[in-house]
């Protein structure tokens, strides 16, 4: 419910964006809304976009798995709203079955050039082709040294480990 709306109810209305700006301190978020399945909205995903920190932010890690609601429009407000000191990114899309490569492709434009390590799951997610994995291939921040992607059940339908696996397939 806080989600739909995008606040947190107490005494006073504080809105979720808000609180997360203001915490100019944090250097690392995880959040999960896995299995949020119907009420996880492309609307409530981009109210959390949005409150992202712009800086200080070091690690951050988002689930959003078998949120069967959210579109390529959740992907790109996440994408353009990154911090630019990240250095580790975690999201898992598993099971979130309107995701396509166009989403692909807004999270690869908005990966920061400090990260060093990237972990992305889209297993289940049938709109995900190579295509999509070659715009990541292209958009990946050269400063990147880890990469670990499951990508089952997609039109790749194969995981990758390793950064090596990742660029030796998409070639």
């Amino acid at each position: 419910k806080c989600m739909r709306g995008g606040s947190v109810l107490g005494k006073q209305k504080l809105k979720l964006p808000e609180i997360l700006a203001m915490d100019d301190a944090r250097e690392v978020l995880e959040l999960s809304l896995a299995h949020f399945e119907d009420t996880c909205l492309d609307s409530a995903v981009k109210i959390l976009a949005s409150g992202l920190p712009s800086r200080g932010l070091k690690d951050l890690r988002l689930s959003f798995e078998g949120c069967n609601r959210i579109t390529d429009q959740s992907l790109t407000a996440l994408g353009s709203h990154f911090c630019q000191g990240l250095r580790k990114l975690y999201l898992d899309f598993i099971g979130c079955v309107k995701l396509t490569d166009t989403g692909l492709s807004a999270i690869a434009a908005g990966l920061p050039s400090s990260l060093e390590d990237l972990e992305l799951h889209f297993a289940g997610c049938s709109g995900i082709t190579s295509s999509g994995l070659g715009v990541l291939r292209d958009r990946m921040p050269k400063s990147v040294q880890t990469f670990c992607g499951t990508f089952k059940g997609t039109g790749i339908s194969r995981n990758f480990p390793n950064l090596e696996e990742f660029l030796a397939f998409t070639g």
